[in-house]
C-alpha cells in the first residue's frame, strides 16, 4: 500500500537517527509522518525507542510509548527493554520503575540485560535500596529466561523449516525451468514463487536474431 511504502521510506532515515541517538531529529520526522497522514507501524516505534535508548532520553521515550498505546499498538518486551535502557543511562529510576510495573501488569517477560543496566546505574549513584530492588528484579528475569528456551528453540526450528521449504521451492523451480528448456519455451510465471533466488543454475540459450523460441528435440 501507499502508506507502507511511505512509512518504509521514513524508517530508513529514522534508523540513522537511532544509530546516532538523535531523538530531536527522530521526533521531527515522526511529526512529518503524522502531518502527511502516514500511519506509523510497530517498527516505527521500535526505531524511535532505539533512538531514545541510544540518546538516553526517557522523557521522549515515554511520549512515544503513550502515543503508541493511543494508536492501539501493543508494546513488545524488546521495546520495554529499550525504555529501561534509556532510563538507566540517565539514572531515572522513577520512570524505570513505572515501565517495569507496566510490563509486569501486561504479563510481558523482560530480558535481564536492561535490568542489570539499572543495577549498575544504582551502584554508580550510590543508591543501595535501588540496587537491591533492581538486583531482585534482574534475578527474577534471569530465572524467567531459563524457563523459556523451549519457546526460542521452537521458533528456531520453525525458522529452519521455513528456510528448508524455501530451498525446496527453488530446487523445484530449477527443475521446472530445465523441463521448460527441454520442451522449447522459456515462459514462467515468477509471481508464483516465494521471493527471488540468488542465482538460478539454468542453461542460457543463444537465440538466433529475432527468434525467442528454442525448438525442442523431436
Amino acid at each position: 500500500s501507499s502508506n507502507s511504502v511511505g512509512v518504509q521510506a521514513y524508517h530508513r532515515v529514522l534508523e540513522v537517527c537511532a544509530l546516532k541517538g538523535d531523538v530531536a531529529k527522530a521526533a521531527e520526522l515522526y511529526n512529518q509522518m503524522e502531518k502527511k497522514g502516514l500511519q506509523p507501524m510497530i517498527r516505527t516505534f521500535e526505531i524511535l525507542l532505539e533512538a531514545c535508548a541510544a540518546g538516553g532520553n526517557p522523557e521522549a521515550a515515554d511520549g512515544f510509548l503513550t502515543d503508541m498505546v493511543l494508536k492501539d499498538l501493543k508494546p513488545t518486551n524488546a521495546m520495554y527493554g529499550m525504555l529501561l535502557s534509556a532510563a538507566a543511562k540517565v539514572r531515572d529510576f522513577g520512570i524505570a520503575n513505572k515501565w517495569y510495573v507496566e510490563a509486569k501488569k501486561a504479563e510481558i517477560s523482560l530480558k535481564p540485560e536492561p535490568i542489570f543496566a539499572l543495577v549498575q546505574a544504582a551502584v554508580d549513584s550510590g543508591d543501595k535500596v535501588g540496587k537491591k530492588r533492581w538486583q531482585e528484579r534482574a534475578k527474577a528475569a534471569e530465572e524467567m529466561a531459563l524457563l523459556e528456551p523451549e519457546e526460542e528453540e521452537d521458533q528456531l526450528e520453525a525458522d529452519m523449516d521455513a528456510k528448508a521449504e524455501r530451498a525446496k521451492w527453488w530446487a523445484d523451480d530449477n527443475q521446472r525451468l530445465e523441463r521448460i528448456w527441454e520442451f522449447g519455451t522459456l515462459s514462467v510465471n515468477k509471481k508464483m514463487l516465494p521471493g527471488k533466488p540468488k542465482k538460478l543454475k539454468v542453461p542460457v540459450p543463444n537465440f538466433p536474431q529475432g527468434n525467442r523460441k528454442v525448438v525442442g528435440k523431436r
